[in-house]
């Protein structure tokens, strides 16, 4: 196919550095914002994370963790900074220690939520907010289907679906992917 361009502004001949500007800056700011990448410092040095490989962010007393492909590296940042920072993209704060990538949460528990296959505390305050703020900003980001336990040892925990499985509900267990009793 052939190559598609943006138009970011246009000059007119001969260039000036002060007409360039505002059209870079708006290029650059623009590019970052479709790119989903993080740029933190390491070693003192800036390095570039794609936040798609993250699954979660840990702090521990302001030093900040990734977990997923970025496990070796750490950079110092309040949580809550990190945490407007990328709210709009698709990260949930869900304790006092941890900032999740949306994505990647597989079951939400009212304790923990499991994340990437590893289990993830939600703090009290996170989970009750605003009439169950969590559950509404997980579902801001979730691109999959959901299925809530209620009445049993199940009771509050939501499990996420692809969009492609398919679910049986029954009566018997032999047939039944979802069992439904109506005692």
């Amino acid at each position: 196919g052939g190559l598609l361009y943006k138009m970011y502004g246009c000059i007119k001949c001969p260039v000036k550095w002060e007409d360039l500007k505002p059209i870079m800056s708006d290029y650059l700011q623009s590019a970052i914002k479709e790119s989903n990448t993080y740029t933190v410092i390491f070693n003192r040095e800036p390095y570039t994370i794609n936040l798609d490989d993250i699954s979660y962010f840990e702090s521990r007393k302001r030093i900040i963790y990734p977990h997923g492909k970025y496990q070796n590296i750490r950079f110092y940042k309040k949580l809550e900074d990190l945490e407007n920072e990328l709210s709009e993209r698709g990260f949930v704060r869900c304790h006092r220690s941890f900032v999740v990538n949306a994505k990647y949460v597989e079951e939400v528990h009212r304790e923990y939520l499991v994340v990437g296959g590893e289990m993830v505390s939600v703090g009290r305050e996170y989970y009750e907010q605003s009439d169950g703020g969590i559950w509404r900003s997980l579902k801001k980001w979730n691109k999959y289907g959901s299925i809530i336990g209620v009445g049993s040892m199940y009771d509050g925990v939501l499990f996420r679906t692809k969009p492609e499985a398919e679910i049986v509900f029954g009566s018997d267990a032999r047939y039944a992917d979802i069992v439904i009793n109506d005692d």
